[in-house]
């Protein structure tokens, strides 16, 4: 005959001591590693990406700066030209007027004043 037991709880294993519980939990631990590693990772590159967007900018702006120069130097260039040929257009009437004041004369020294101012009666 067979000899019937009773009913025992099974045994709750070590779980140091099962190898597929240790698997699972090293499994767990490269994971979470990866992750943690991959958000690192992650927040690397997004502040570079941000720093590059902020570069960009920059250059962007420091560009328009060199370009709002060159046109300003550009302008001083013509008006300093328009200003040497004023110049030297001021020096040639100068030496008109000289020649003209030297041969004419000048007019009130000739002539008495034509306009007499008149007087209101009283």
């Amino acid at each position: 005959m067979q000899q019937v037991q009773p009913y025992q709880r099974p045994r709750i294993k070590d779980p140091k001591c099962d190898p597929v519980i240790a698997m699972a939990r090293d499994r767990r631990a490269k994971e979470v590693k990866k992750e943690s590693q991959a958000r690192i990772v992650s927040g690397f590159s997004g502040g570079v990406l941000h720093k590059q967007h902020e570069l960009k900018q920059v250059e962007t702006y420091i560009k328009g700066l060199k370009e709002g120069v060159q046109e300003y130097q550009d302008q001083i260039n013509l008006l300093l030209e328009r200003k040497n040929d004023i110049a030297k257009s001021l020096v040639k009437s100068k030496e008109w007027c000289t020649t003209f004041d030297s041969l004419i004369g000048l007019p009130h020294h000739h002539h008495p004043p034509t306009h007499q101012p008149t007087s209101a009666p009283p």
